[in-house]
């Protein structure tokens, strides 16, 4: 438990909120130097009067696991994010909560998203949703997590505080970071082959505005794949390959990594995640006319790089099976039509 987050645990019906006054407190926890400013928001569910302490020590958290990686790490100046308070009347999920949090099967984590979409709209009225990461953290001590993305680029990632704050953080990576504002997929393979609807309903959100699933392809040719340019770039040499496997099917999908924060919730980003983050990143905070240049994109990701060649696990076999016998994969992400 962070350093002042209350560890008192309840029976449900124990807690019912009295005070209300911090409902729609908005805090800015930091401010963007660089840019137009990106907004991501973190408000929770199921966080009486008595937790919110508990709620604003995961919000910064939640903050710091965001950016702890590349390339967020190094273009943290060009974002904006704040916190606002969210009291439930009680203080767990399937009670009477803000945003009537549940959990599904396995590792699934859904809300009432138009009342999230609301609440933060009314508190916080200059956020454009479509270039806006909005991050529900759920009051509940379970392994689980969820991102919903519209087609209009808006997303909503529900992340519970998870077993530990190891795996608090890991989670909200993968969840927010990637999911969320990289529009990344998931690159688990467990058994069986991607079917064509799926494949052809992938390349179709592919196609969007402002790009999804840039981590994965539908082929192995590497004179076609997605990241071709980083295999014939000898400064990626080991770092980018093409493995079969991703968006949970065992076949009919390439990912350019055994392993990666999308796949295990370990390590890094790898190479074709960063270059998709990044591109966002620029776009959202130098505007729609800002154009991708490859070579100061390599420039600019020495640093994930390095990182990258640092934790020599990255691309091995060995790491990974090791990786999956402890992970379990987290819920796909849920495809919504323009809202």
């Amino acid at each position: 438990i962070p350093e002042g987050a209350s560890a008192t645990v309840l029976l449900p019906g124990e807690t019912e909120s009295k005070d209300y006054s911090a409902d729609g407190k908005v805090t800015k926890l930091q401010s963007a130097t660089v840019g137009n400013g990106i907004d991501i928001v973190i408000t929770g569910d199921a966080f009486a009067d008595k937790d919110q302490k508990t709620f604003e020590t995961y919000a910064n958290r939640a903050m710091e696991a965001f950016f702890a990686v590349e390339p967020y790490n190094s273009l943290r100046n060009r974002f904006n994010v704040w916190c606002i308070n969210a009291v439930s009347k009680n203080d767990y999920i399937g009670g009477n909560t803000k945003f009537s949090v549940s959990f599904g099967d396995g590792t699934y984590v859904e809300g009432n998203s138009d009342k999230v979409f609301s609440f933060v709209g009314d508190n916080l009225p200059s956020v454009d949703f479509t270039k806006t990461l909005i991050i529900v953290l759920a009051n509940k001590a379970v392994y689980a997590g969820t991102c919903f993305s519209w087609t209009d680029n808006a997303a909503i990632s529900y992340v519970p505080l998870q077993t530990s704050l190891t795996e608090f953080d890991a989670t909200l990576r993968h969840e927010s970071a990637g999911h969320g504002f990289g529009k990344l997929d998931d690159e688990y393979s467990n058994d069986g082959s991607a079917p064509s609807d799926w494949i052809a309903s992938r390349k179709e959100w592919q196609t969007l505005a402002y790009g999804f699933w840039e981590n994965i392809d539908f082929t192995d040719d590497p004179e076609t794949i997605r990241w071709k340019t980083f295999l014939n770039d000898s400064r990626y040499y080991g770092q980018v390959g093409i493995f079969e496997g991703g968006g949970t099917y065992a076949k009919g999908v390439w990912r350019s990594t055994e392993n990666s924060i999308m796949r295990y919730n370990l390590g890094h980003f790898n190479a074709p995640s960063r270059e998709a983050i990044y591109k966002k990143i620029m776009r959202f905070s130098e505007g729609d006319s800002w154009t991708y240049d490859y070579e100061t994109f390599v420039e600019f990701d020495a640093k994930g790089r390095r990182e990258e060649a640092a934790h020599s696990y990255t691309n091995t076999k060995a790491y990974g099976a090791q990786a999956q016998k402890k992970n379990v994969p987290l819920h796909p992400p849920v495809l919504m039509e323009r809202r």
